[in-house]
């Protein structure tokens, strides 16, 4: 970051304002910025009802704006009496919703309509699309379009007035046109990268599929299994059922003990984090301790989750496993990371969920010799540890790349704040 714009922001945070700069209704901004403008200014309250019901439904999302409602899984048939009184958007107008009091304003790239609960807006001035779809976004826009109504609740709506009478702003049109183009190439590089991990993933599933097809797989050449998991594992633990809290706010130390979440396998991976500790009156309770180069199997979930596996990859001596989960070691002549593939496959994941049992709908368990008796043929030690060497490769990409959203969606976000309201500036 520049030295000068390092200077600036010390000086902000200090509440000072820096040369060149005023603190408007807007807040802080360039002193070459109009700062008389109000939203009423540049965007008007627009109400267009003469359609004949035929235009698309639309509705609003936090995430992607306005969206033809079908795309968010709603699909509720209207009747032509029942969406007459419904409001027609055009591409480029943007939408005061119930929810805008918690993230926003939204834009709309689609023609339809929405329902009169809704407040369409129309640009009025020259102004970028891109430019005030993020500016309706910001914190700081957010923060002050909550205090334009005082005392609002969840489902209340914020009228026009509220948001025609504040402050907003304005760069001159060129100026906005950059920064728009700046911030979409922000989104582009996040979108590459999204695009790159999907890919990693479907490749990561056809090697999958690929190897457990015969007869390089779990199926012999004759299309048939050779034997059971049984076959695989050496011994099968499980932990106790023991008092805690979930005070783990300092996190894992040696000085206490913690008994582990079933939320602590999630897709396939452990999150030695998901824990609470334990009372120290339990301590003399606590019984299997997480150890390195096992399995850890939800033997009791929901529908979905029963059998859920991941490998842990080190030991952890003072956390500890609840009842519902089992530590599943194997014998030497298995590569745990190739199992614990197999295991998360869709495939194994159906066999599990067809042995599940239990009286109730919304919670399953599956038995030791149910799980022991799933079918499997393995192939050699040394095409396991071939396997489980791509798909880990694979899997330490997808990791670098989501943290490389992680990180330029941060940075975006600080962008957004420095950029549209001229904090810093932008070269034309």
């Amino acid at each position: 970051m520049d030295q000068s714009i390092k200077e600036r922001l010390a000086l902000l945070q200090k509440g000072d304002v820096p040369q060149g700069y005023r603190k408007a209704k807007a807040g802080i901004m360039p002193i070459d910025w109009d700062d008389s403008i109000r939203a009423k200014d540049v965007f008007k309250n627009y109400t267009d009802k003469k359609h004949n019901g035929e235009l698309e439904i639309l509705a609003s999302t936090q995430e992607n704006g306005i969206v033809p409602r079908s795309q968010i899984g709603i699909d509720i048939q209207c009747s032509d009496e029942g969406v007459a009184g419904y409001k027609k958007v055009s591409q480029g107008d943007f939408v005061i919703s119930l929810r805008s009091f918690q993230g926003g304003i939204e834009y709309s790239r689609y023609e339809g309509i929405v329902s009169p609960a809704y407040t369409v807006l129309k640009p009025i001035k020259s102004i970028s699309d891109v430019y005030y779809q993020h500016y309706f976004k910001t914190s700081r826009f957010i923060q002050r379009l909550n205090s334009a109504v005082y005392g609002i609740r969840d489902g209340k709506q914020i009228g026009y007035q509220d948001f025609g009478d504040l402050y907003i702003h304005y760069p001159p049109i060129d100026e906005q046109k950059k920064i728009a183009e700046i911030l979409m190439q922000c989104d582009k590089l996040i979108e590459l990268k999204r695009q790159r991990i999907e890919e990693e993933k479907n490749k990561k599933k056809w090697i999958l599929e690929e190897t457990m097809k015969p007869p390089k797989g779990i199926l012999d050449s004759s299309n048939k299994y050779t034997g059971t998991l049984e076959d695989l594992v050496s011994k099968i633990e499980t932990g106790i059922s023991v008092n805690s809290t979930d005070d783990v706010n300092s996190g894992i130390d040696s000085n206490h003990k913690f008994v582990l979440k079933t939320s602590a396998i999630c897709d396939g991976v452990f999150i030695e984090t998901e824990c609470k500790k334990v009372v120290p009156e339990d301590y003399h309770r606590t019984s299997c301790a997480v150890e390195g180069g096992t399995l850890l199997v939800s033997r009791m979930n929901t529908p979905k989750l029963v059998g859920a596996c991941a490998i842990c990859y080190k030991s952890l001596p003072n956390v500890y496993l609840p009842d519902r989960l089992w530590k599943v070691s194997v014998k030497a002549t298995v590569d745990p990371r190739w199992l614990n593939y197999i295991l998360n496959s869709a495939q194994y994941k159906n066999l599990i969920q067809e042995r599940a049992g239990g009286t109730s709908n919304s919670m399953k368990n599956i038995s030791q010799k149910d799980f022991l008796g799933l079918p499997i043929s393995p192939p050699s030690y040394e095409k396991q540890v071939i396997i489980g060497d791509t798909l880990s490769s694979i899997d330490n990409l997808i990791q670098k790349l989501e943290q490389e959203v992680d990180a330029w969606m941060q940075k975006k976000k600080l962008m957004m704040q420095l950029l549209l309201t001229g904090i810093v500036r932008v070269k034309l």
